[in-house]
């Protein structure tokens, strides 16, 4: 086991279930992965940090926060400040979709 989440996977999961992604085709799951990484860049080009890796719970020595750490898309680690707002939340899904090529409307909807 592993005593940190990665953040990522619940995107990958969501796109899965959505219907954006067939994960038995793997072209599609590469082009998740490069979506999925180009919406952490975007976000960390525009000084938004969102979780790559984070706690699973306070094993770790946190120095704020809810005592667990989170690794940064630059590679920094600091304290977990608490879960993004459900509008980031959304905007991280929207613009990972919009580089999947779903403009208007969300697969499945």
């Amino acid at each position: 086991g592993t005593s940190y989440n990665y953040a990522p996977s619940v995107l990958f999961v969501a796109l899965e279930v959505i219907g954006a992604v067939d994960p038995a085709i793997e072209s599609e799951n590469f082009a998740a992965r490069r979506a999925v990484s180009q919406t952490y860049e975007s976000f960390f080009e525009r000084g938004v940090d969102i979780a790559v890796a984070l706690d699973a719970a306070p094993f770790h020595q946190a120095g704020a926060g809810d005592g667990r750490n989170f690794l940064a898309f630059d590679g920094s680690v600091s304290a977990y400040p608490g879960d993004p707002p459900g509008e980031q939340l959304e905007e991280i899904v929207q613009t990972t979709l919009a580089r999947l090529g779903f403009r208007d409307n969300i697969p499945g909807g």
